[in-house]
């Protein structure tokens, strides 16, 4: 079993630009499969859960995955 700390460094957060998109994403990867991305296009910041591409659901640890979203949201929402 992986330690948080293992799993943390699966992580990749990437600020995009999309085509289809007016306004940059942020897309957070887990073993560079997507996990989540979130969006400004309204006014009040989207997050949207990917499915897992090979098992029927995600699973982390919850703080880890608080940690990795944090993170994220800070970056994507400062930049």
């Amino acid at each position: 079993m992986l330690t948080n700390n293992e799993i943390l460094k699966n992580f990749r957060v990437v600020i995009a630009s999309l085509p289809d998109k007016e306004n940059c994403v942020c897309e957070i990867h887990y073993n560079n499969a997507q996990w989540v991305e979130i969006s400004t296009e309204t006014d009040t910041p989207i997050i949207h859960f990917y499915s897992h591409p090979v098992n029927d659901y995600w699973e982390f640890p919850l703080d880890v995955a608080l940690e990795v979203l944090e993170k994220a949201k800070k970056r994507y929402l400062e930049e």
